[in-house]
């Protein structure tokens, strides 16, 4: 299961998504974190922490795809936590689930049951 909690700066994402690991023992992930450990590995990583929430979720947004995309395959569940997932990111989710069934389908005769 991949649980999004997303919304504006302040309004407590961290805060659920910390009482959601310590209750459930899920492990989330901060794009906060994220975000300000790709910008210090690269500074030419296309964005800076000034720019606007929408431009860094942009920029984000095909890592943080990749990186669901790989635990819904490894069967994994995963929090993940920041203003940086968008409204039509959250929309996304149906090319996930598409896609989660194209390899599924793809794949099938190599899965242990």
């Amino acid at each position: 299961m991949i649980i999004l909690i997303s919304g504006v700066s302040c309004t407590g994402k961290t805060y659920m998504a910390q009482r959601l690991l310590e209750k459930y023992h899920v492990p989330y992930l901060s794009i906060d974190h994220f975000k300000m450990g790709l910008y210090r590995a690269d500074q030419n990583c296309g964005f800076t922490p000034l720019d606007s929430t929408e431009y860094i979720g942009e920029k984000l947004w095909p890592i943080l795809k990749g990186i669901i995309m790989t635990n819904i395959e490894n069967n994994q569940n995963l929090i993940i936590e920041g203003c940086y997932v968008l409204p039509h990111h959250r929309h996304s989710k149906l090319r996930i689930l598409k896609w989660k069934r194209t390899m599924k389908r793809k794949f099938q005769k190599y899965m242990i049951s």
